[in-house]
């Protein structure tokens, strides 16, 4: 009887029908051992893609552009530390 779960397997040999949970082996045919062995000549045939070489940084990790970067921030807040004209950021004065 057939219930919920089962599975049923189709080969050469006949149809088997699996209970939920039940486990079983095959033994590999000599068409099913050519197969393979045709998958592994086609696996040996493809060729490995070389891994790109390894880069030495990042461009933002180099002296010069740390010391820009850094220019740039400190130039930065002495223009912000410079405007304080008339009209301070807090509207009470």
């Amino acid at each position: 009887m057939k219930r919920k779960g089962d599975l049923t397997i189709n080969d050469e040999t006949g149809t088997t029908t699996l209970a939920k949970g039940e486990q079983t082996t095959r033994e590999d045919s000599d068409s099913q051992k050519d197969t393979d062995k045709d998958k592994d000549k086609k696996k040996k045939k493809k060729g490995a893609a070389a891994a790109p070489a390894a880069a030495e940084g990042g461009v933002f990790n180099s002296p010069i552009a740390v010391g820009i970067g850094g220019a740039v921030i400190l130039g930065g807040a002495v223009w912000v530390l410079a405007q304080g004209g008339e009209n301070p950021a807090s509207p009470t004065k």
